[in-house]
């Protein structure tokens, strides 16, 4: 059994698709799921590295957190 593919492509056509990629080797017996291509919004992060830049710092020093990894470790005994 082959593995499933996602590739993006346009329809051109109410019974016809262009795909942006080659199938490689594929069975000519295809299922086709299509569904309208997700656009970024304008309100929103485009991508995981800009939506991490837009979640706000925690309010916890370097030293508290130290603090509190190393009352952890203490509690651990000779474990």
């Amino acid at each position: 059994m082959q593995t499933a593919m996602v590739i993006r492509g346009r329809l051109v056509g109410p019974r016809n698709v262009e795909l942006e990629e080659s199938v490689g080797d594929m069975s000519p017996d295809v299922e086709v799921i299509v569904r309208p291509k997700v656009q970024a919004t304008a309100e929103g992060p485009k991508d995981l590295i800009e939506f991490l830049r837009s979640v706000p710092s925690g309010g916890r020093t370097r030293e508290d957190i130290d603090h509190q990894l190393a009352e952890e470790r203490s509690a651990w005994g000779d474990r």
